[in-house]
């Protein structure tokens, strides 16, 4: 928290008004912020941000990302079999009511769980406050509630208190963290990347993972969950290690630990404490097991990213996840087994290069699990990633709902920037392979790209009908296979007011390529009238002496290529990375001058996409069996 200074860097603006440090700037230009030179008066920002969060100023707090939320949800993937969310209901409005404050309220339910469990004796919890919080002797229970309860300041048992001891929570594993989780606000659990995970998962991973006598880790523990279902599987609580950096769900899995072994008298091995920066936790000697759902995507200020740097020269995306997954391979013994939650785009995203890299050279990834969308509210792909310390067979399994496969590993190695492209099977690699083999070139220092315009308000510079001094705009939508659709936006280009804006003589071309952006396919229009494009809609524009640009649209559209992709990249995002790791044929000149021909009947009707289709397909020596693998593929 930024404190008693008049003034305020760009970085800190964007940290107290929690947005982007772009959106700050945007908020610049559209006057809602007025610098002092490069910085900001806190109290000018300070006064913004009261505004965003009192709502009179209703098109920024759209704008403003999901860090800004204040509104809370109910995770129904984290409630057992479904059940109980009219219970949590109750919980979250009783809380709600009592006013005491998120962390009193979770002492309570605490509390009150441990009384009915029969763990802190025989009195009435009221006795806990009346002997000044003391507890049964010698019990860890009663330890734990005591350091808490001063943690807390102390209070005394009044009427809101006492209503909160009443509440029965459900009957399922970690009912204290699904309490919390409800009583985060949105927004807390974005900037702290704290989604917890469906117990399903949990499970399934404890019962591939584990072998008895197990030393296991969770580094990022949250609420315990992870940690509980292994403490199914073992009468030694000791064996069970986590850590983290939330203080107030470090005390809810210390608590949840002690209810998973009643009959046992032992402090829980779980701290609060930074994994990143921190001492090792346990002994020193290396985990059978770590495992862990990390946060993905925190915002680290200068200081951090300056400190983690140094303490992880390798990892050069400042992502979070990668961190923690670099500093647990550390913590594993030889022979260790990781299995870690993570977005799907470790697997083929440029700026994960860094820890592919160092997973291929530490580890032998066991297996690759395509979980899809399993957090709410959340609406990245989730894989599961199983590595085993050390090295060993390099062919590992990919699970996906379309059943399993093997893959080897060694692949990944070849591949640019270490692209885990787990989708391709063993006709599928033969095809790639033909294709790679040929002699090719790519458009990786061959080509000039623009993003699309950023206007900042689409509602004032956008208008649904042409008039005067107005031109038309394409969006990502109007982006079809070889020709743009009819527009549906107009705009007059006045670049300086834009948010964002490429050099005009890119989108003035003479030729250029434009290509839907989000998309799960390649969908590459031809442009030679100099149109504009918003940022849904990017735009390429080749450098490949001699190679005709209608001749590499024709190979961007065609059904080998939207295999090419989907195989290789199994993104929602066409990315420039994507386009440049394309091998583009290098074919004799009297071929590629065909293929244009072809596209240029597509886009004036004279010909049809099949046709162009054929031509890339016998070129290539792609046979009819082959031919109806990839259109099965495409389905």
């Amino acid at each position: 928290m930024i404190t008693n200074r008049q003034f305020v860097t760009i970085e800190e603006t964007a940290s107290i008004l929690a947005v982007s440090p772009a959106t700050v700037r945007n908020w610049i230009k559209h006057d809602y912020l007025r610098p002092a030179g490069r910085l900001f008066r806190s109290d000018e920002v300070r006064a913004l941000r009261d505004d965003l969060l009192s709502g009179s100023v209703p098109r920024l707090a759209r704008r403003a990302n999901k860090a800004t939320a204040t509104r809370s949800f109910i995770p129904d993937e984290y409630i057992a079999d479904g059940t109980g969310r009219e219970t949590i209901e109750r919980i979250v409005s009783s809380v709600a009511a009592s006013g005491v404050g998120t962390e009193r309220a979770l002492f309570m339910l605490a509390l009150g769980m441990l009384f009915r469990n029969g763990m802190l004796g025989t009195g009435a919890a009221e006795e806990f406050f009346r002997s000044g919080a003391s507890g049964p002797a010698g019990v860890a229970a009663s330890r734990e509630l005591r350091e808490w309860y001063g943690e807390l300041g102390g209070f005394r048992l009044t009427a809101r208190y006492r209503a909160l001891l009443d509440l029965e929570l459900p009957d399922q594993h970690d009912a204290l963290g699904l309490v919390y989780q409800s009583l985060l606000r949105e927004g807390d659990k974005a900037a702290g990347g704290s989604y917890y995970t469906p117990d399903r998962i949990v499970r399934a991973i404890a019962d591939e993972t584990y072998r008895d006598g197990a030393r296991v880790l969770d580094p990022c523990c949250g609420t315990g969950q992870f940690l509980l279902a292994y403490a199914g599987k073992t009468d030694d609580p000791e064996t069970l290690h986590g850590t983290d950096i939330d203080p107030v769900a470090v005390r809810l899995a210390r608590i949840n630990l002690l209810l998973a072994f009643p009959g046992r008298e032992f402090m829980p091995r779980i701290h609060h404490r930074n994994i990143l920066t921190g001492d090792a936790p346990g002994d020193g000697t290396g985990f059978d097991i770590v495992a862990t759902n990390p946060p993905w995507g925190l915002h680290y200020g200068k200081q951090e990213r300056d400190g983690l740097a140094f303490l992880y020269p390798g990892i050069t995306s400042g992502e979070s996840f990668s961190y923690i997954l670099k500093r647990s391979i550390g913590l594993l013994a030889d022979g260790g087994v990781l299995s870690f939650l993570l977005p799907e785009s470790i697997l083929h995203v440029r700026a994960h290069a860094d820890i592919r890299g160092h997973i291929l050279r530490n580890t032998r990834i066991e297996r690759i699990v395509r979980l899809g969308r399993v957090f709410k509210n959340v609406f990245t792909p989730v894989i599961r990633l199983d590595l085993v310390k050390g090295g060993g067979r390099a062919m590992l399994k990919c699970v996906s709902c379309d059943g399993d496969h093997a893959v080897d590993q060694k692949r990944f190695l070849r591949n640019g920037d270490f692209v885990f492209d787990i989708n391709i099977n063993s006709t599928d690699g033969r095809i790639l392979d033909r294709v790679y083999g040929r002699e090719h070139t790519t458009l990786e220092g061959k080509a000039d790209w623009a993003l699309g315009i950023v206007t900042g308000d689409n509602g004032r510079f956008l208008s649904p009908e042409d008039g005067p001094g107005l031109e038309p705009i394409y969006t990502g939508k109007e982006v079809g296979h070889y020709l743009l659709r009819a527009p549906s936006a107009f705009i007059r280009f006045d670049p300086g007011r834009f948010q964002q804006s490429a050099p005009e003589r890119k989108y003035r071309a003479p030729e250029k390529l434009v290509y839907r952006f989000i998309s799960k396919k390649l969908i590459v229009a031809y442009d030679d009238r100099g149109r504009l494009t918003l940022n849904s809609a990017n735009i390429l524009i080749p450098r490949l002496n001699g190679y005709p640009v209608k001749a590499l649209l024709a190979l961007l559209n065609s059904s080998l290529y939207q295999f090419i992709f989907q195989k290789k990249f199994s993104s929602i995002k066409v990315l420039r990375s994507h386009l440049e790791r394309l091998p583009i044929p290098l074919w004799e000149a009297g071929d590629l001058e065909r293929l244009a021909s072809i596209a240029g009947g597509i886009i004036d009707g004279r010909a049809g996409i099949g046709d162009a289709d054929d031509f890339i397909m016998e070129r290539f020596g792609i046979n009819a069996s082959e031919r109806d693998h990839i259109r099965r593929s495409l389905r």
